[in-house]
């Protein structure tokens, strides 16, 4: 497996990342952690050509944020896994630091005949600015990939580290996203993090809890990962 960046795993729990949340047991979630780590380890590859036996739609990247990773399709499963890297560079670390809360806000949805519909989150619903701009960055990319899959295909976001960040934002905006264009469509998500940080504020984290569900949310930490 190119770029290869393998994570020790001490706990799984399931939920929003400032919210408590109950640990799975082993038989519960090792298996499909420890698959999706493998995705999320892969999206430090500029080259990934066969992720993990997948098929690859795409490498994303922006040169101004400097967010990176790869789309890819697992047609057995039917999943489509959104892998976004971790942090590497020095404009990674910038947007670490960006620090400040601000208001969740995406925009993607391109309709006839052409726009792009900004996505405001009420509600005092505050994201870290740095992970946020880092998501918006390659969000277009994302979306216009994944659109012309059928409505059955699960999406599966993950991430190591600020990539685990962006997963989370990833994959609140994705559900809501897909969901735009037909009222009331269920959209099948999953989310899968490791070592992720506080990526919003409490109201964040009930809001994609109950969104998204606590039930498809996954986040693996090794000891002094919080």
């Amino acid at each position: 497996m190119l770029g290869s960046h393998p994570f020790l795993i001490n706990t799984v729990t399931s939920g929003a990342v400032v919210a408590e949340a109950p640990a799975l047991t082993p038989r519960t979630a090792s298996a499909e952690s420890c698959a999706k780590d493998r995705d999320a380890s892969s999206a430090y590859s500029n080259e990934c050509l066969y992720p993990n036996g997948k098929r690859l739609i795409k490498m994303f990247s922006n040169t101004t944020s400097g967010t990176q990773g790869f789309i890819a399709a697992d047609d057995k499963r039917k999943e489509i896994i959104v892998a976004f890297r971790g942090s590497e560079s020095i404009r990674d670390a910038y947007t670490d630091i960006q620090t400040n809360l601000v208001q969740f806000q995406t925009g993607t949805y391109v309709g006839p005949p052409t726009y792009i519909q900004s996505l405001t989150i009420i509600g005092g619903v505050l994201v870290h600015e740095g992970f946020l701009g880092a998501w918006n960055s390659v969000a277009f990319q994302i979306v216009e990939a994944i659109r012309p899959f059928p409505r059955d295909y699960i999406i599966v976001t993950t991430g190591h580290s600020l990539g685990g960040a962006i997963a989370s934002l990833a994959g609140i905006s994705l559900k809501v996203e897909f969901a735009r264009p037909l009222e009331n469509f269920v959209v099948p998500l999953r989310i899968y993090t490791y070592g992720q940080p506080r990526t919003g504020s409490i109201e964040y984290a009930r809001w994609i809890n109950n969104v998204v569900g606590t039930s498809v949310m996954f986040r693996s930490v090794n000891a002094n990962d919080w």
